[in-house]
């Protein structure tokens, strides 16, 4: 990927001139970045969304991290601005590099694209299948559980799909748990507006999407504790272990399903452009 784009900015810096460049991710993208400055001037704003930050998937990149560590700040404290969808992911980029200065921008959404429909008896959850995801999670809460005819629809793929497969199996719950795979526009769409409840167990996220998506399609939310599902909803909504999740589960299907408001619309990408457009004033001015 580097190699290629180093290619097509020293071909487009011959025909066009750029006052700066927001780069999204610090790794490995903002290496682009760095190079642009050190060789032609230009400045560089930083936007974090997850993995690239130090310690955020220590499952998958540990290793990595701890050798690509001293780059990763050397990237970081030459960047102009740094941005963070989230205060978590705020405070892991000074867990590292403690003496940046971070900017708080939440990710943008098109808020009018998003509403509610008629709810059904329906529990989604839109995410990609892996491990940290805690899809399992909802899954071996259902088992012995009578779901008073509500129904659960898997949306998304991955590498954990099959033993979540077998697991629905092992547990017969072949007939209310559904894999529909990878959806979208209209079909993903539909299933948001009309779920009754939107379901988010992951043990780590830098800014959940697909929650605040739920949220503003006005599904009943149950979220796993961490910091970045407790920005979108409120205590209610969240459990802390699988005895509460259990009870909110039980909770969920033994009512009627309902419309929920969670005011999430600040998010919208209006506000968010005038956010970036403050940081962008700011490195023209100095």
């Amino acid at each position: 990927y580097c190699i290629n784009a180093y290619r097509y900015i020293n071909k487009n810096l011959n025909v066009n001139k750029y006052d700066f460049v927001h780069c999204h991710f610090i790794i490995p993208t903002g290496m682009i970045a760095l190079w642009l400055k050190n060789k032609y001037g230009i400045n560089y704003v930083l936007t974090s969304h997850g993995s690239d930050v130090i310690g955020h998937n220590n499952s998958r990149f540990y290793i990595l991290y701890k050798l690509i560590t001293p780059y990763w700040k050397k990237i970081l404290k030459n960047a102009s601005k740094i941005t963070a969808p989230s205060p978590y992911l705020v405070n892991k980029i000074h867990a590292t590099s403690s003496n940046v200065e971070v900017c708080l921008v939440p990710n943008g959404i098109k808020t009018a694209d998003y509403r509610p429909g008629n709810k059904e008896k329906s529990i989604i959850t839109l995410t990609r299948l892996q491990e940290s995801k805690g899809v399992q999670n909802l899954i071996e809460t259902c088992a012995g559980m009578d779901l008073n005819g509500w129904e659960i629809n898997i949306l998304g793929d991955g590498p954990y799909r099959d033993t979540l497969e077998k697991m629905v199996c092992d547990h017969r719950l072949e007939g209310v748990i559904h894999f529909r795979g990878y959806v979208e526009g209209e079909e993903r769409m539909s299933y948001l507006s009309h779920a009754g409840c939107f379901f988010s167990g992951s043990r780590f996220e830098a800014f959940p999407l697909s929650v605040l998506e739920g949220t503003l399609c006005g599904c009943n939310i149950i979220a796993s504790d961490i910091e970045p599902h407790r920005l979108l909803v409120g205590a209610e909504h969240v459990y802390k272990n699988k005895d509460e999740l259990k009870s909110m589960l039980f909770d969920v299907v033994h009512k009627e399903p309902r419309v929920y408001n969670y005011e999430n619309y600040k998010y919208d990408w209006e506000n968010i452009y005038r956010q970036y457009e403050g940081l962008y004033k700011e490195m023209n001015d100095e």
